[in-house]
């Protein structure tokens, strides 16, 4: 990609051909790299390409035994090289050929011609796959890049692979809801933007121990959804997943019959196999999970798979249910604000207790904390976070409705205060010496940049979040005007919901959007509480045994709850000592083996299909501006953000220290339409592409400049 390429030169004319020598050599003196000896490479053009681009014979990143595809659709054969194009194809190099997908199994076949040629060595080669299926090989250079690692046993990267397959074979037939077994990273609860693509033992066990083994549904049994009788996510090697058949299940009417549920849940997968970028917006756009202004247009869909009779079922279950929650809504805020009440109690109870008892009873301790929160904490979150989605689909309803725009609705949205706005007019507060650094952190200094992650430090360790002599423009978001006839907006949907099925006053819609978005955040920020304590007196404990906290992550909830208060000390250090090793060395392999986002059977382990995702744009605001990734960044090159477009691979609660910087814009790998990051940026009115997936992602790490234009939903790097 440095110097210049000329293409379609007619070979049967000597000046079209030294026209193009020419510009070649004059793209060396450009580049300043012209040397008496430099040649000029031609090559026969290729056309009626369908498919090219660079296959490596060995993964890059780790010298994993993959062959890895990056490619491109079209008769142009320059644009990955270039760095246009980054669609990405990973295979298992012990994989049965039947399995490869065609044309694919042609450049494999290829390749493997290649490397018998040249002894195995590690390939870089350039192809082309023309649309009669021949196979073109432009280029085949040594793949210098794997030198740099030490030599790994491919043997045990195979059976570990094999056993994961296994394993997903053994879970497909357990599956209840239907005879398909899908998981996906990023649907529903969302477990690659909340613990990571590759997550640590403690994070995955504290994330399913506290809501996805059983809390996370008991929240929603509540108001009239679906009883599952299972847990929610499941863990592959080191990648979490959410069974996408239990979420599509969990979020239908109680009422609805078995018959109708299998036929939804059918219809739900289908639909998404057809659309596997919208597995990060499955409630929005796939399932049916409440009644709102555009369900009744959604419900057309399914009259080709429904009776009339089944057809009218599933609305009026969705009207009741949705009825229930708004006619319920009071007593069940009120309750589950008792409950966080009740939370706080017992955790001041603990801390009391903690400074004062032995070493095995701060252990049990631990636990309880963790109990106090799956019980009293995490199912009303799971509970306000639906009644809070169910609000969002109103508003975004009424949009496309075209009740009201979508300029009043982003306004009135961000209008709604929270913790986030309460936590940035506070950040301010402190660099203008107004509120002290120790009054924030009694309120804020629980939060932590990976809330499940007991490697980040929460704020109240790292001042270096919140650099007070910065010298940086203050201007907090929750400061900018607002701009909306709150009056005219009112009367909207006022004349709307005259007519709507379900009878409710705007008042009241309202009042339901702005608690439950409030709710939804606070509830989050009151059990965290019992979270970040319990990692932190994790980390005391561990350090007493000489533990560090990386090694404390390998651990997990049953590591601690195998302890009791007669369990010698010695007995406990042996006990995790023997769990960190082992652990160890599985999660050194488990980081070479590749895992889809997605999975639909279990061919998918092995031939591992990167689909660009659609990111969620938030707002509809264009901005043009540097981007900086900040999760490469040290702590005191926090301020460096400020003014700046933000690369973030997660982000949760402990990643809102981003908003005191006055950012201009959000880029998340992971995050769905209802996720923490989307909320935020629509509530300071930030433009953001939430969730871009894989492929943009790891194109935009290399980036400088991005153009962010939410309005017309494109990201460009430029």
């Amino acid at each position: 990609g440095l110097f210049h390429s000329e293409l379609n030169v007619d070979s049967q004319s000597a000046k079209a051909v030294e026209s193009a020598v020419l510009k070649v050599i004059d793209s060396y003196k450009r580049n300043g790299n012209i040397k008496p000896d430099e040649q000029v490479l031609i090559q026969s053009q290729t056309k009626d390409v369908k498919v090219s681009g660079v296959i490596f014979t060995r993964d890059i990143e780790g010298n994993s035994p993959y062959y890895v595809i990056n490619y491109d659709i079209g008769d142009k054969t320059d644009t990955v090289t270039s760095g246009l194009v980054n669609n990405n194809i990973r295979i298992i190099r012990n994989i049965e050929f039947g399995k490869i997908p065609h044309p694919w199994g042609l450049l494999i076949e290829s390749v493997k011609e290649i490397e018998e040629l040249l002894h195995g060595l590690a390939l870089d080669i350039e192809f082309a796959i023309k649309k009669n299926n021949k196979v073109v090989i432009f280029q085949v250079r040594p793949l210098a890049a794997v030198n740099r690692f030490v030599d790994i046993d491919d043997e045990k990267i195979y059976t570990l692979l094999n056993n994961t397959i296994s394993q997903y074979d053994n879970l497909s037939q357990q599956s209840a809801p239907t005879n398909s077994y899908t998981l996906s990273d990023m649907s529903f609860w969302n477990p690659a933007e909340i613990i990571g693509g590759k997550a640590d033992n403690l994070s995955y066990s504290l994330y399913h121990y506290l809501i996805l083994s059983q809390a996370w549904n008991d929240g929603l049994i509540s108001i009239g959804y679906k009883n599952v009788h299972r847990p929610l996510m499941v863990k592959l090697t080191n990648k979490p997943y959410i069974e996408v058949e239990t979420a599509f299940k969990a979020l239908l009417p109680q009422d609805i019959t078995i018959q109708t549920e299998k036929q939804l849940l059918n219809y739900f997968i289908d639909k998404l196999k057809d659309n596997p970028e919208l597995h990060d917006k499955i409630e929005f756009v796939i399932s049916f999970n409440c009644f709102s202004p555009i369900t009744d247009h959604q419900l057309n869909e399914v009259k080709k798979i429904l009776s009339q009779s089944q057809y009218d079922e599933l609305r009026n279950s969705l009207i009741s249910l949705t009825k229930n929650i708004f006619n319920d809504f009071d007593q069940i805020k009120n309750e589950d604000i008792d409950a966080l009440k009740t939370l706080e109690k017992k955790r001041i109870e603990k801390i009391e207790r903690y400074n004062t008892c032995e070493l095995q009873e701060k252990i049990s301790l631990v636990v309880r904390l963790l109990d106090d929160a799956r019980k009293l904490g995490t199912p009303q979150f799971s509970r306000m976070a639906r009644l809070a989605f169910i609000g969002n689909q109103y508003l975004k309803g009424l949009v496309a409705s075209g009740v009201i725009d979508q300029g009043d609705a982003e306004n009135y949205f961000s209008s709604i205060e929270t913790v986030a706005s309460n936590l940035n007019t506070d950040f301010t507060r402190v660099i203008t010496k107004q509120l002290s650094l120790k009054e924030f952190n009694n309120i804020y200094g629980h939060l932590r940049p990976g809330t499940y992650n007991i490697n980040n430090l929460p704020y109240y360790k790292m001042p270096n979040y919140f650099n007070l002599e910065s010298g940086l423009d203050k201007t907090a978001y929750s400061d900018k005007e607002k701009k909306y006839d709150s009056k005219k907006f009112k009367d909207k949907i006022e004349q709307y919901l005259k007519k709507f099925e379900i009878s409710i006053s705007t008042d009241f819609l309202l009042r339901f959007i702005e608690e439950t978005t409030k709710y939804r955040e606070s509830f989050k920020f009151e059990f965290t509480k019992n979270l970040s304590l319990a990692i932190e007196w994790l980390a005391e404990i561990g350090n007493e045994f000489g533990f560090s906290r990386e090694e404390l992550s390998l651990l997990t909830v049953e590591s601690l709850k195998g302890v009791s208060s007669s369990t010698p000390l010695p007995d406990i250090f042996e006990l995790w000592e023997s769990q960190i090793k082992g652990l160890k060395l599985k999660r050194n392999i488990s980081n070479y083996v590749t895992l889809p986002s997605l999975i639909f059977k279990k061919d998918d382990l092995e031939f591992v299909e990167f689909r660009s995702a659609i990111p969620n744009f938030i707002t509809s605001k264009k901005i043009m501006s540097e981007l900086i990734d900040a999760e490469s960044l040290t702590s005191d090159e926090y301020d460096n953000i400020f003014n700046k477009i933000v690369l973030l691979e997660k982000a949760d609660p402990g990643f809102d220290w981003i908003f005191s910087k006055n950012i201009s814009g959000l880029i998340t790998k992971f995050g769905g339409a209802a996720s923490h990051m989307a909320i935020r940026c629509a509530e300071f009115g930030i433009p953001a592409a939430i969730g871009c997936g894989d492929i943009l992602y790891n194109r935009l790490k290399t980036a400088k400049v991005v153009d962010l234009d939410c309005k017309n939903k494109l990201l460009t790097n430029l």
